[in-house]
Order: structure tokens, then C-alpha cells, then sequence
């Protein structure tokens, strides 16, 4: 009697923190791969440097940055699926229904076919322009085309399933995918098959990852011929406006976040670039578990908005949203620790930002986290209404950061970056403002079905 009263205060202690985050599984199988992805990545670093050349680690990284030209591909299409998904449901209720999944496999199919076929060309344009006319290194690149190609099929159909609402198989197939690619990856490397061994690695991910598919979502391979042919019609118009939409949202935030080291790298110079890039790259690791709240929460709340449940839709996202927001001021702390304590090493003392030029850039990555957990209502409604926002910081952002520098030296691209986040967060708050229940654009794009 007496140890279980010893230690139930603890263990109320700990039942009340984790009931005032608001853990659960999905959020806990969702954090999995992100925090030992943290830790395997610099292992691998580790085994790359060992097990490559300095030009095979050249190479590496370059096919690494030309395959990332496959996100203007998809230009945010994946989301698309994921948020359009709880709004086209089955009858049972638990998966896509035949229409969703028809439309967006053979979206992401077209999208892979595509990319497939322009990075192959680039590459062997790219590498010959660059002296490699060899056989060997051209057929390195397909090897590293092909897979990257299926992985976006593959991703499509992620979503499908993350929005019927299987998140927590969705994230427990990619526990699966990191588990054999780390295990390919590296045990290739070590045996000496060099660059191809990320290849080999993206494919054993590509085929576990299919393997786990076929064998707990049958309905993702078959979906029957007789679709409702007007239904179909109303996905596909509804995944066109929608893409239109999150592609400039998509494109203006992939070159906020590009261009502020090609500025810094120019006028301040390389160390500067490095301390606000691992400065950055440590706050953004530690804030960016916030953002698993909203992920895993949106496919419960979206539904409840497309069954015309709006309030008890926005209680859900209501309640996520404060505990993201709860969180990211852990992070924040957190990664100030985390920054500091590292200083103390010699080998990063100098390639952190200085703790006062810090802290303007975590306010704004804080600024940054929370407003994009609150993007998640406005999308619940199948809208994509931030353009206004991405179009701000696209023209603020390079001006600021360029003016700061310039005028203040490297440690003010911090305080550009708060500028821009004060503005885009400005602008988000009267964006999801106007989606609150009862408010002009919540009834506007309320289900037509809903009472």
C-alpha cells in the first residue's frame, strides 16, 4: 500500500503532463523517425566520409540537389491528396473513396513520369557539360532517378491512406522504410558499392514500403472501373484549383528559405553562411516537433468539417492548435539550451550565432511553427488561402535580409528573418481569422451537404 501511494504523486505528475500535451500514439509513432532520424544522420555522415572518395562525395551531393528538382514536380500535390482526402470518403468511412484514389494515383504517376523522364535528360546533359561522358556515372544517375521517381507514387498513396485517417499505419510504414534503408544504405557502403549504394537504398524503401502496402491496403491496387464519372470530374477540378494554389504557396516558401545564404554567403561570407545555417538548422530540429500535433490531428478534424460539423471540427483544432503552440515554447527553450551548451565544445563554438542575435531568429521560427499549425483549419475547408502570405514574404524577405546585412552586418539576417515572419504571421492570423465558425469564409466554403 504505502509504494503505491509513494508513487502516485509522481505518477499523476506524469499523467497531467502528458494529458496537458495532449500525447498519443499517432503523435508518439509520428516523432519516431524524426528523432532517430536526428541520430542516425550524422552516423551515416560519418560512414559516407570513411567509405567514399572526396569526388564520389562530390558526386553524391550533387545527384542529392539535382533530384531535389523533383519537388517542383509535384508542387505540393501530395498535401493536395492528403487534404482533399477526408471530403471524399468511402461509404464505410475509413478509406478513399474509388473516384480519390483513381484521380490521385494517376496524378502522382503522370507527376513521377514526368520527372522521371526530364531529370534523366538533365543529368545526362549536366554530366557530359561537366566532362563525365562515361558510361558508369550516366548509369548511376538512372539508378538514382528510377527510385526517386517511384517514391513519389508511392508518397501519393501515403496520403490517401494519412487522410482517411490511418496516420499511425502511415507512420509505422515509414518506421519500416528509414529501418531498411539505413540498413541497405550502410551496409553497401561498408562493402565497398560506393555511390550505388544509395540507389540500392532508395529502392529497398521503395519495395518494403510496397510489400507493407499490398499487404494491409488492398484497395489501393484495386479500385474498380466504375467510378461516378461527375464525381470524378469534381476531384479532379477541386486537385487543379488546389494545386494551383499551394504551388505558389509552395514555391514562394522553397525560395524564402533559399534565398537568404546565397545573400549572407555573398556579402558577409562563408563562416557567416555557416553559423546562421547550423544555427538555424538546430532551432528548426527542435521547433519542428510541433508541428507533429496538427499532422497527426488534421485528418480527424477535416472530417468532421466535411460531415458539416464545424464547431466541434474547430474545438479539435482549437484544442491542437494550443498545444502546438505549448510545445513550440518548450522547443524554443530547448534549442537555446541546446545552442548554448554546444558553444561550450571548441569544435562549435565558432559556428553558432551569437546568443542575442539568436534569439530574434527563434522568435521567428516560433512565429513561423504555430502559424503554420494554424494553416491546418483553413485547409480542413479544402482551401488553400495563404497566397497573400507567401507573396508578402516573398518580396519581403530578400529585401530585408539584403538591407540587414548590409547596413548591420551578418548577425541582423536574424532580425530580417523576424521582420518577414512578423509580416507573413500577420497575415495569417486575419487568413485564419476569417475561417473561424460563423465567419464569412467559414460559411462560404461549408460542405453544400452540411446542415
Amino acid at each position: 500500500m504505502s509504494e503505491v501511494n509513494s508513487s502516485s504523486p509522481l505518477r499523476s505528475l506524469g499523467t497531467g503532463f502528458y494529458n496537458l500535451l495532449g500525447l498519443n500514439r499517432s503523435i508518439l509513432l509520428a516523432s519516431g523517425p524524426r528523432f532517430f532520424g536526428m541520430v542516425l544522420g550524422p552516423i551515416g555522415s560519418i560512414i559516407i566520409v570513411y567509405t567514399l572518395s572526396t569526388p564520389q562525395q562530390g558526386m553524391f551531393y550533387v545527384f542529392m540537389s539535382m533530384l531535389g528538382l523533383k519537388s517542383f514536380f509535384e508542387l505540393g500535390a501530395t498535401a493536395c491528396i492528403g487534404q482533399l482526402t477526408p471530403h471524399h470518403l468511402s461509404e464505410d468511412g475509413k478509406t478513399p473513396s474509388v473516384e480519390m484514389v483513381s484521380i490521385a494515383q494517376r496524378w502522382m504517376a503522370t507527376v513521377a513520369l514526368i520527372f522521371g523522364l526530364f531529370s534523366v535528360a538533365l543529368g545526362f546533359f549536366y554530366l557530359t557539360w561537366c566532362g563525365y561522358r562515361d558510361p558508369w556515372t550516366h548509369i548511376l544517375w538512372i539508378a538514382a532517378v528510377i527510385p526517386t521517381a517511384l517514391s513519389g507514387i508511392q508518397e501519393g498513396r501515403l496520403q490517401l491512406m494519412y487522410g482517411a485517417g490511418q496516420v499511425d499505419e502511415v507512420s509505422r510504414i515509414r518506421w519500416w522504410v528509414m529501418i531498411f534503408q539505413y540498413a541497405v544504405q550502410w551496409g553497401l557502403l561498408l562493402v565497398g558499392a560506393g555511390l550505388l549504394s544509395f540507389s540500392c537504398a532508395a529502392l529497398a524503401g521503395v519495395i518494403i514500403q510496397q510489400w507493407r502496402l499490398r499487404k494491409g491496403q488492398a484497395w489501393l491496387f484495386s479500385a474498380s472501373s466504375r467510378t461516378d464519372t461527375g464525381l470524378r470530374a469534381q476531384i479532379r477540378s477541386e486537385m487543379v484549383s488546389l494545386v494551383k494554389r499551394s504551388s505558389i504557396v509552395y514555391l514562394a516558401g522553397f525560395f524564402v528559405l533559399n534565398i537568404q545564404q546565397p545573400i549572407l554567403f555573398r556579402f558577409a561570407g562563408a563562416e557567416a553562411s555557416a553559423r546562421f545555417g547550423f544555427t538555424l538548422m538546430i532551432i528548426n530540429s527542435l521547433l519542428g516537433i510541433a508541428s507533429l500535433w496538427g499532422m497527426t490531428a488534421f485528418p480527424h478534424f477535416a472530417r468532421l468539417v466535411a460531415e458539416g460539423r464545424v464547431d466541434e471540427g474547430f474545438q479539435k483544432f482549437r484544442a491542437t492548435w494550443l498545444r502546438a503552440v505549448f510545445v513550440a515554447s518548450l522547443a524554443s527553450i530547448a534549442a537555446i539550451c541546446a545552442v548554448e551548451i554546444l558553444r561550450m565544445v571548441p569544435r562549435f563554438h565558432d559556428r553558432l550565432m551569437p546568443l542575442l542575435a539568436m534569439l530574434p531568429l527563434g522568435i521567428a521560427v516560433w512565429i513561423q511553427t504555430v502559424g503554420n499549425c494554424a494553416t491546418y483549419w483553413p485547409r480542413a475547408f479544402k482551401q488553400e488561402p495563404y497566397v497573400p502570405t507567401a507573396v508578402t514574404q516573398m518580396l519581403i524577405t530578400p529585401l530585408v535580409a539584403w538591407l540587414a546585412v548590409i547596413w548591420y552586418g551578418p548577425d541582423a539576417i536574424s532580425w530580417a528573418n523576424l521582420i518577414s515572419w512578423i509580416a507573413g504571421g500577420t497575415t495569417m492570423f486575419f487568413i485564419t481569422r476569417a475561417f473561424l465558425p460563423g465567419r464569412p469564409l467559414a460559411v462560404k466554403f461549408q460542405p453544400k451537404h452540411a446542415d
